[in-house]
């Protein structure tokens, strides 16, 4: 399948790889502090996969006259997306996960801990056109603290992945869920969908901090 845009844009349906991803933690606004958003590449660390899933509704069919006669729904499902990831600073999964760290540098969870709300971005590649960047983002969610599963070393080193499951909701600004660009599209504007999925606070400039193992 291919999906046509203007002029001569062309894109496949398929995405290929999965280059980064950004987590931007939400204010009472739904506004996102430049200095709260974490870059996740290949510098150290980096992105492995991540799964999608639930963004269509759940559809209900309607009977008349002993037959299916009607199939209804709108909006979306319970989303959820599972994000696959190497070497994630925990410093950062503390924050986007809400617990908290004492004067001793102990970190807790507890009775009263609660997940902010944030927004992740995943980048894709253009099957279509391979040198062109796909944008993923679900716009408004809260982060899962990732299961622990340390296992012992045998004849190579083991090491343990972080698994972070983000559970979504409609963003109060304008409901919506997810969103999707191509950089192929020549109306596609980097800048603005970065304002679209991180609105910054008035007066300031978007920054990311890159996650560094």
């Amino acid at each position: 399948m291919i999906f046509k845009y203007k002029g001569n844009d062309e894109k496949m349906a398929m995405l290929v790889g999965f280059e980064s991803a950004r987590i931007g933690i939400l204010d009472d606004n739904e506004q996102v502090d430049p200095a709260k958003i974490f870059t996740i590449n290949g510098q150290q660390g980096g992105t492995l996969g991540a799964n999608i899933s639930n963004l269509n509704y759940t559809p209900t069919i309607n009977y008349a006259s002993n037959i299916a006669y009607r199939v209804s729904g709108k909006g979306t499902g319970a989303a959820t997306c599972t994000l696959t990831t190497e070497d994630i600073p925990m410093d950062i999964i503390y924050q986007i996960t809400g617990a908290t760290k004492n004067e001793n540098g102990i970190y807790t969870i507890g009775r009263d801990t609660q997940a902010p709300y944030c927004a992740l971005e995943m980048i894709s590649g253009d099957s279509g056109v391979p040198s062109k960047k796909v944008y993923l983002a679900l716009l408004k969610g809260v982060f899962g603290f990732p299961a622990l599963n340390p296992q012992t070393n045998n004849a190579a080193e083991v090491d343990f992945t972080d698994s972070l499951t983000f559970t979504c909701l409609n963003r109060k600004s304008d409901d919506l869920v997810f969103a999707e660009g191509f950089e192929a599209d020549s109306s596609f504007q980097e800048a603005s969908w970065t304002q679209f999925v991180f609105p910054a606070p008035t007066g300031s400039t978007t920054t990311t901090t890159t996650v560094a193992g």
